[in-house]
């Protein structure tokens, strides 16, 4: 949060919106997974730069101009969600951003509790065609029968190589592989 703090305040933003973990999570996870007094120096700085900082909740709308809407899906604070406490990677927000037909998926660190729940809701809207692996494509991501349902046409993993060739990461290429097989060529 130090980089993105100083960042933060060298730049023009306006409005920054957070999903801050919950207390009894983030202090489950410090220090490796949540650092709550870093959060809030970020969260005073940027107020005292005249920053609006604002709490996401499910619906919120980002943008909505023309046929552009960026969404928040979800946001989950991580203990009252509706599989009861995960971790520190499932108050990321799941945002969908729409352009006319195109619908990419952005499901931040989504893992496998959480990923598990979302796939059995079939009124929700997580089809996409493009769909950002969640968690570097590593092993703790969301289930198979998450990608299944999001059905995208195309994948981007955020990863190393060596990351995404390392073991953690065999059942997403599998997946992968298994998902260009079934479309024609």
């Amino acid at each position: 949060m130090v980089c993105c703090r100083s960042y933060a305040l060298r730049s023009n933003l306006k409005r920054v919106y957070v999903n801050v973990p919950d207390r009894s999570l983030c202090d489950r996870e410090y220090p490796w997974g949540c650092d709550r007094w870093e959060i809030a120096r970020t969260i005073r700085a940027l107020q005292a730069h005249g920053v609006v900082v604002q709490s996401i909740k499910q619906d919120d709308i980002f943008i909505e101009h023309d046929d552009i809407v960026l969404r928040a899906l979800y946001a989950f604070n991580g203990v009252d969600t509706p599989v009861g406490m995960t971790d520190v990677n499932d108050t990321s927000v799941i945002l969908s951003l729409t352009h006319g037909a195109m619908r990419v998926l952005f499901p931040g660190d989504l893992n496998h509790p959480l990923g598990q729940y979302l796939a059995g809701q079939k009124d929700l809207r997580l089809r996409a065609n493009l769909l950002k692996v969640p968690h570097h494509g590593t092993e703790s991501v969301a289930p198979d029968i998450f990608f299944d349902w999001v059905n995208p046409e195309l994948a981007v993993v955020p990863s190393s190589f060596g990351m995404f060739q390392s073991p953690r990461s065999l059942r997403i290429r599998n997946w992968l592989e298994i998902a260009t097989r079934s479309e024609p060529m």
